[in-house]
C-alpha cells in the first residue's frame, strides 16, 4: 500500500523516514502471516526464511528509496522552472512496477514457505494417531512374534513327543520280538526234546539218545556245580578281605596305642629331667 502512487494526480515526494516505514510494514506483513511454530520445530525453519525474506526485501526497498533520494533535485528544479505538478518522472513507473513486483515475489515466496510448512506440520490429533497407529502395529507384530515363538515351541515339544512316542515305540517292538524269539526257541527246544524222548521210547532208548541226554544233564550239573564253585570261591574272597580289614584296623590301633604310650613317656622323661635340672 505505501508503494502505491497518492490519489489526485500529485507526485508524492518520499521523505527521509519513508525507507524506514516501509521496511517496518513489510515486516509487520511478514509477521503477521507467519504460522505458529508447533511442537515438531517447523516453525522456527519458516520463521527463519521468512526473516531472510523480508530483509531481503528491505534492503531492496532502501535501495529503490535511495535511487528516489538522488533524483529529489530534478524534481525540485522541475517545480521551481514552473512545470505543472502533474508530471511525472519517467522512472516513476518503473520503480513502482519494481517495488510492486518485488513485493509480490516475497509474497508468493511466503506462501509457497507457509505451504510447505503447513503441509509438513501435522496437528496435535494426527501425531496422536500416527503415534496411536505405530503402537498398534507394534502391538500386532509383538502378538505376531509371540504366537510365532509359542506355534514354534508347540511344533518343537510335538516333534519331541513323537520322537519320543516313535522310540518308545521301536523299544517296545524289539522287546516284542525279542521275547518272541526267546518263547518261539524254547518251544522248539522243549518240542525237540518231547521228540527225541518219544522217538527213544519208541525205538527202545537207542543209545545215542540216551548219551545225549545223559550228555545234556550231566551238562547243567557241572554248570550248576561251576556256579557254586564261583559263589563259594567270591564268598571266601569277601571273607578273606573283611578279615584283611580287621586286622589292618586292629593293627593301627595297637600302633595309634603304643605310639600315644610312647609319646607319653617320653613327655614324662621330659618333666622329671626338668625337675632334676630345677633342684
Amino acid at each position: 500500500e505505501q508503494l502505491q502512487r497518492p490519489s489526485g494526480g500529485q507526485r508524492r515526494r518520499p521523505s527521509s523516514t519513508e525507507p524506514r516505514s516501509r521496511a517496518a510494514g513489510t515486516e509487520d506483513a511478514q509477521q503477521a502471516e507467519e504460522p505458529p511454530a508447533d511442537a515438531s520445530g517447523g516453525g522456527g525453519t519458516g520463521e527463519a526464511m521468512a526473516s531472510t525474506m523480508g530483509s531481503a526485501a528491505a534492503s531492496s526497498l532502501d535501495s529503490e528509496d535511495r535511487r528516489e533520494g538522488s533524483e529529489l533535485p530534478c524534481e525540485s528544479a522541475c517545480e521551481a522552472s514552473g512545470e505543472p505538478g502533474d508530471r511525472q518522472h519517467p522512472s516513476t513507473g518503473s520503480r513502482e512496477s519494481r517495488s510492486s513486483h518485488l513485493y509480490f515475489m516475497v509474497q508468493s515466496a511466503l506462501e509457497k514457505v507457509h505451504a510447505r510448512l503447513a503441509q509438513s506440520r501435522p496437528s496435535p490429533e494426527e501425531l496422536q494417531e500416527r503415534h496411536e497407529a505405530r503402537q498398534r502395529r507394534a502391538q500386532q507384530v509383538r502378538a505376531f512374534q509371540d504366537d510365532q515363538r509359542i506355534l514354534q515351541s508347540r511344533q518343537a515339544e510335538n516333534r519331541i513327543s513323537a520322537a519320543r512316542e516313535r522310540r518308545q515305540e521301536r523299544e517296545q517292538r524289539r522287546q516284542r520280538e525279542l521275547l518272541e524269539k526267546m518263547t518261539r526257541a524254547r518251544r522248539q527246544y522243549q518240542e525237540q526234546l518231547r521228540i527225541i524222548c518219544q522217538r527213544a521210547r519208541k525205538e527202545n532208548r537207542k543209545i545215542a539218545e540216551v548219551a545225549y541226554v545223559a550228555r545234556e544233564s550231566l551238562n547243567s550239573e557241572r554248570e550248576i556245580l561251576k556256579q557254586k564253585q564261583e559263589n563259594a570261591h567270591s564268598s571266601r574272597k569277601v571273607m578273606r578281605e573283611t578279615m584283611r580289614q580287621k586286622l589292618i584296623e586292629s593293627a593301627n590301633r595297637v600302633a595309634k596305642v603304643s605310639e600315644n604310650r610312647k609319646r607319653l613317656l617320653e613327655v614324662r622323661q621330659e618333666k622329671l629331667q626338668q625337675e632334676l635340672e630345677e633342684k
